[in-house]
């Protein structure tokens, strides 16, 4: 008997009528003949042979899909093999979004604490549910009886030269500006492919920032060519999620951030079924001077934060919270933010699994991510301070609709 057949019978499965063909216990067939020498290794659990496979293998052919519909890391997962999940997800940084034939991902296969721990995120060097208060911006408008505005705010003359800035200049794309100029009609799909000229920025910042051998560099560079290919933004949200010093770039300041959020933006109505409403959470450190510019801020109907950069949130309270102890030092206070999205948000975008259809971006699983797009609006309704930590509380604000409103009436001018 071949030695992959003699392997597969240690593992209980049901019958099947092709003799070819072995099923495991979770329906993931195994066809000797047709499945490719990597997914061969995997069942096997031949680390060796794997790594050497994987050594000479292109990324695409490393994340096929079988013809059971399954790929490599599927298998793994499901016949217990920690050691080739671990290489597979660790050392060669395979796809792990991808379903098989069932529409289910690796993660949902892993039946056992050993395996799902190697999905979650090798490190916490870069943590996305951290950051500084760099991330957002403090706005306000001007007003005769108002005090000296702390430093690093940004002061507008006037509400109506908020909504100029943010109409003109930070919602260009605006999906309700679209319907009313074109009666309701919905855009084709050839306005949605995304600009040569994104894609080439993107590249070069990719060339720039990500070098051999970095072991991510052609999943990076396969998610931006799906992304040229297709024109859907999630790849670009999923290239954002990897821990790869694009990342860094991309978020250290509001400018670097734009040239990400700007095709975001503009394929931002394929993410409504993910626009989140509810409470998402984010560990901070800060400073007092940073405290008291929010305390400054709070429960006033003309001061907003605007986000500059992405802010990744989660919804798991007790992970944020974590973060933010980790984060305070001597000199910087432990901060928890608490994000309350009373209505539906659209650059609040869920990257976790809500159902089949939409499953997790990043993959990621266990994070249950919400990502604040940059130009998001909020208003602090609270700050307390406690002996040993700090909560703020902000409110989102629906600063679209009133931008809806401006630009209606403006084009309304225009056009008669």
């Amino acid at each position: 008997m071949h030695h992959f057949a003699k392997v597969f019978s240690r593992i209980s499965y049901p019958y099947s009528h092709n003799p070819q063909q072995k099923v495991t216990s979770n329906n993931i067939i195994v066809d000797e003949h047709a499945s490719s020498s990597l997914y061969k290794a995997c069942f096997e659990n031949n680390v060796d042979i794997a790594r050497d496979i994987l050594q000479k293998s292109t990324f695409d052919k490393i994340n096929r899909h079988e013809v059971n519909g399954s790929t490599a890391l599927h298998l793994a997962v499901e016949c217990e093999y920690p050691e080739m999940v671990r290489l597979l997800l660790h050392e060669y940084d395979v796809f792990r979004h991808l379903t098989d034939g069932q529409g289910r991902t690796a993660f949902e296969l892993a039946r056992i604490d050993k395996i799902r721990r190697l999905f979650r995120r090798p490190t916490l060097r870069e943590n996305r549910f951290s950051g500084n208060e760099d991330f957002a911006t403090m706005v306000t408008v001007k007003r005769n009886d108002e005090e000296i505005s702390p430093e690093r705010v940004k002061v507008y003359e006037s509400f109506q030269a908020v909504r100029e800035h943010h109409a003109d200049k930070i919602h260009p794309h605006h999906d309700n500006l679209v319907r009313w100029l074109f009666g309701g009609i919905s855009p084709s799909p050839s306005w949605c492919k995304p600009s040569g000229e994104h894609v080439a920025i993107l590249s070069n910042v990719i060339d720039d920032r990500i070098t051999v051998p970095h072991p991510q560099q052609d999943k990076v560079k396969e998610l931006l060519k799906q992304f040229s290919t297709s024109g859907k933004v999630e790849f670009l949200i999923h290239l954002f999620t990897l821990e790869t010093p694009f990342y860094s770039y991309i978020n250290q300041n509001k400018e670097s951030s734009e040239l990400l959020a700007e095709p975001i933006f503009q394929g931002l109505s394929s993410l409504r079924k993910r626009a989140f409403k509810g409470t998402s959470f984010r560990g901070l450190s800060m400073t007092t001077e940073d405290i008291e510019r929010y305390q400054w801020a709070q429960n006033s109907c003309h001061r907003y934060l605007v986000t500059n950069t992405f802010c990744s949130s989660t919804k798991d309270v007790a992970r944020a919270e974590f973060i933010a102890e980790a984060q305070a030092n001597d000199h910087r206070k432990q901060v928890l933010m608490i994000f309350d999205f009373t209505t539906v948000c659209l650059t609040a975008i869920q990257l976790e699994k809500l159902s089949d259809s939409l499953p997790c971006i990043p993959g990621f699983e266990d994070e249950r991510e919400v990502l604040i797009l940059p130009r998001t609006i909020f208003i602090v309704k609270q700050v307390n301070i406690g002996l040993s930590s700090t909560t703020i509380y902000l409110e989102y604000y629906n600063f679209d609709k009133e931008v809806d409103d401006y630009l209606t009436n403006k084009m309304s001018v225009l056009f008669g």
